[in-house]
């Protein structure tokens, strides 16, 4: 699996390396599927993302800095009101949470990804509510081309109250896990 990453690493490198402009066209492609889990003291639940994940730009900038690529305006945006949490009234909640209303996408800005021992680290920036904060996590590539991770975070980070229920006694809690099975293609321009 070790080497499997560090191919797919060099493969994806040298394509952007091998581009004398510093761009490439990247198309995710729609079997790519992105979760939100999270729990509260009654029970768990799952938001899933509906619609076709899309960058606001299909034309990737980078640059090549040792063996880190860092992407300059490589964002991708969720619909707020596409996610399916499983029933009316949990998507209107979590509609609500996020203030759909006001913030109409979540913004996963990509930095830079980095090979790692057995898998990819990105760092990026996410812009929930109208708040940015910044993470690193791993990505495992498979055999099959997808990019499969997942992120913890806590809600509060991003100014957001975690909702409660029935005078109280349901509580969500403040930590999220953003899974995501990411597939995509990439073309030199």
């Amino acid at each position: 699996m070790k080497s499997l990453v560090y191919l797919q690493f060099i493969f994806v490198a040298l394509v952007l390396y091998s581009s004398s402009y510093k761009s490439v066209k990247v198309n995710i492609l729609k079997n790519s599927k992105i979760a939100i889990h999270g729990s509260s003291n009654v029970n768990k639940f799952i938001c899933e993302y509906e619609n076709v994940i899309n960058l606001s730009n299909d034309i990737i900038n980078y640059s090549l800095d040792d063996n880190q690529i860092k992407l300059k305006d490589t964002e991708l945006l969720l619909n707020t009101k596409a996610f399916d949490c499983g029933n009316k009234g949990m998507n209107r909640d979590f509609k609500s949470l996020l203030n759909a209303d006001k913030y109409e996408n979540i913004k996963i800005q990509v930095l830079s990804i980095m090979p790692e021992k057995d898998c990819i680290s990105i760092t990026s920036n996410i812009s929930i509510s109208g708040h940015q904060k910044q993470y690193k996590f791993t990505v495992n590539a498979s055999k099959n081309g997808s990019y499969k991770g997942s992120l913890d975070l806590n809600i509060c980070d991003f100014d957001l109250k975690p909702p409660t229920k029935m005078l109280g006694l349901v509580k969500v809690d403040e930590t999220i896990t953003i899974e995501f099975d990411v597939y995509f293609e990439i073309e030199k321009i």
